[in-house]
């Protein structure tokens, strides 16, 4: 059984389709819909590496979720409301495109494989059977900078406590040891561009981000420390 602390760390080696080649391979060999398809079937295939051997952008988070919303029986947008979005003040965070969102919803963009930018018409999928905990909430650049408020004021948010403030002190450090995130091999995935940022720089991770290191002297950015 993998062990949470690797899945919250991007570190147990579960991978998505559109970042492993491998992964894909066996989802189409199998007929298994993606993770994005929101159906419960994208849960089941294998790892990309032995847990804990590598850093892999993958399914790890949705799995957390998808754990939360079978031992509580509950929604994880629902669950999420009284310890994260009630405590900060992230009144427009939801799974799901309301008739006011979609007013106010801006066009996804995406980077073609000639590097050209052009905005499109996607929607993600909205009666799915899981609440995508990866990447499927929507907000607000408000409720997002909230967020960082929260988390520079040592865990306090708008309208209470979200975070204890030794929390708040472990969250810069790097928590995958020696191993670093992996570059994108498509570059044109405009959920895989935030990996290439300066490239010069290696990644590693911390509790929910990732850190940027100097080559030269190991220094993190962000303050992050080993």
């Amino acid at each position: 059984m993998l062990l949470s602390s690797k899945r919250l760390t991007h570190a147990s080696d579960l991978s998505y389709d559109f970042s492993n080649k491998n992964t894909l391979k066996y989802q189409e060999y199998k007929i298994i819909q993606p993770i994005k398809s929101l159906k419960k079937e994208a849960f089941f295939t294998p790892l990309a590496a032995d847990s804990g051997t590598m850093w892999e952008d993958g399914i790890s988070t949705d799995w957390v979720g998808r754990l939360i919303e079978t031992v509580t029986n509950i929604s994880l947008a629902y669950y999420l409301q009284k310890p994260i979005f009630i405590p900060i003040g992230m009144h427009n965070a939801d799974f799901k495109i309301t008739d006011d969102t979609a007013k106010r919803f801006n066009n996804i963009h995406v980077r073609n494989e000639q590097g050209k930018i052009s905005a499109t018409n996607h929607v993600a999928e909205q009666n799915g059977e899981i609440e995508e905990a990866g990447g499927g909430l929507y907000s607000t650049c408000c409720d997002f900078s909230r967020l960082i408020q929260m988390i520079l004021n040592k865990g306090q948010g708008k309208f209470g406590k979200m975070l204890n403030a030794e929390m708040v002190e472990l969250m810069p450090q790097n928590v995958i040891g020696p191993l670093r995130v992996k570059k994108s091999k498509q570059p044109y995935l405009i959920s895989q561009m935030i990996l290439r940022c300066f490239p010069m720089l290696i990644g590693t991770w911390r509790l929910g981000f990732m850190i940027k290191r100097r080559l030269a002297n190991q220094q993190a950015v962000l303050h992050g420390e080993d």
